[in-house]
């Protein structure tokens, strides 16, 4: 069990950094003893997370950082709504509870300067085992998955699903690397709600979930990424949880083949049109 916690232990080198200093205004900082950071998450893998452990208890944790200045070169209404789109991400997986989610230990706190909350400890995000931090890279370097654990990860993912799905009546949204966080038990836990869809009882007794056509008039990190996302959602066209496993089928491709997904958007729109194209006709087989 504590085989990834020592994989973790032989990977990470670097001294720790203390952020309680730095950033007191947050109450998480003044309950929790930050040590070094070890992943990034979610969009544009804006969440640092350190370990880190409760003062009163020493019980192990991971503690997410957001920190509001990464969005000093955007524009007012995309610093005002970035925020906002973390908050209800965090605020959505704190409701649910599920072996396969990721376990929220304390609730979001936000101070002027940053967000921060508490998560059981965990190794990595899937991001970050493909070496998508440059920062982290050096951590990570001696990391690989094995295929068996691939396997079973993405056995684990699909019983995420099955839960948001069947019981929760909420479609994902956003099943990628950046929302897949690897314990430091080795298990693969589902995070990143931030483009989550709820559900609505019909009158038929059916459950119907809005659209959300994909906004280009946006930085792509608000939106769900691209190179995951099923077509009929990024078209506004509709939304259901076959999206989401279309979403998981194009992570599956993806970890097999060493972090490479299907095509590249490079978070552009017209270019995921002209991709998807190029998959409806050209790569089908008769």
């Amino acid at each position: 069990m504590d085989y990834y916690l020592n994989r973790f232990k032989s990977t990470v080198s670097t001294v720790a950094d203390k952020v309680q200093g730095a950033l007191p205004g947050n109450p998480i900082f003044r309950e929790y003893e930050v040590q070094e950071q070890i992943a990034t998450a979610g969009p544009g893998l804006s969440w640092k997370i350190y370990s880190g452990t409760k003062n009163t208890t020493k019980q192990p944790v991971s503690i997410w950082l957001f920190e509001k200045k990464q969005l000093e070169r955007w524009s007012k209404q995309e610093r005002e709504d970035f925020p906002e789109l973390l908050k209800r991400g965090v605020s959505q997986l704190t409701r649910l509870r599920h072996p396969r989610l990721l376990v929220i230990e304390r609730a979001l706190e936000e101070s002027r300067d940053t967000f921060a909350f508490c998560a059981e400890p965990v190794f990595a995000s899937l991001a970050n085992a493909f070496a998508q931090d440059d920062n982290l890279s050096s951590h990570l370097k001696d990391f690989s998955l094995l295929d068996v654990e691939i396997r079973h990860g993405l056995f684990q993912l699909s019983e995420a699903l099955v839960f948001l799905h069947n019981d929760a009546k909420i479609v994902h949204g956003n099943i990628c690397p950046s929302s897949v966080i690897i314990n430091e038990k080795g298990a693969w836990k589902l995070a990143g709600f931030d483009f989550c869809v709820a559900g609505n009882m019909t009158s038929t007794g059916k459950v119907a979930f809005p659209t959300q056509e994909w906004d280009r008039r946006v930085m792509a990190v608000m939106n769900p990424e691209l190179n995951f996302a099923a077509p009929e959602v990024v078209q506004g066209i509709k939304c259901d949880v076959y999206a989401d496993m279309f979403s998981l089928g194009v992570l599956a491709y993806s970890v097999f083949n060493n972090n490479k997904p299907i095509f590249d958007s490079k978070g552009l729109l017209d270019c995921y049109k002209k991709n998807i194209d190029k998959v409806s006709f050209d790569s089908i087989v008769v």
